[in-house]
């Protein structure tokens, strides 16, 4: 999952990403993909940026033109080194109910832009690979418990491996 997501954030065409900062209009899926695009990089929207643009009505297009839109190096970049092992539970929640809204699929967005195509993409393996730590994470734990036990444990047995040659030594020596 995680590879694919990498080759995805490779193939943005950064064009259509310049292109899309220029739009004065964007269709609602676009909205909503700027919107979800904040949500994983835990920006919000403050209130002068609501009704710039149309379709535009909680902000989020005009924060993402300004922190994604305009320098489409960077927003890859910030993409490709996103933190993936600490995605908060609200961020979770928003991106996912945009995710799961109807009508929201990857074939509209692919439709409305290509390059807003491997952004959903992208967001959506993030979301599944969150869903996979939740399992993963608690058994890494007990792994991580585990070896400090058997650290002590062979510590253990090394001290009484030490303790049983000296006895042995004793009764070679009787």
């Amino acid at each position: 999952m995680l590879d694919e997501a990498a080759r995805v954030i490779k193939t943005l065409d950064k064009g259509e990403l310049y292109t899309l900062a220029s739009i004065m209009r964007p269709t609602e899926i676009v909205v909503k993909m700027m919107e979800l695009s904040c949500h994983m990089f835990s920006l919000k929207a403050k209130k002068q940026n609501i009704g710039k643009v149309q379709n535009d009505t909680h902000g989020y297009f005009d924060l993402a033109r300004k922190n994604f839109l305009t320098n489409p190096n960077k927003f890859m970049a910030d993409m490709a080194e996103f933190d993936k092992e600490n995605i908060t539970d609200g961020c979770v929640k928003k991106v996912n109910a945009i995710l799961n809204a109807p009508g929201f699929t990857y074939d509209a967005v692919k439709a409305a832009s290509g390059a807003l195509s491997g952004v959903y993409k992208w967001s959506g393996v993030m979301m599944k690979y969150h869903e996979l730590l939740k399992i993963v994470n608690p058994r890494r734990i007990k792994v991580a418990e585990m070896k400090a036990e058997l650290k002590i444990v062979r510590e253990k047995l090394a001290l009484k491996m030490k303790q049983l040659a000296d006895v042995e030594e004793v009764l070679a020596q009787l």
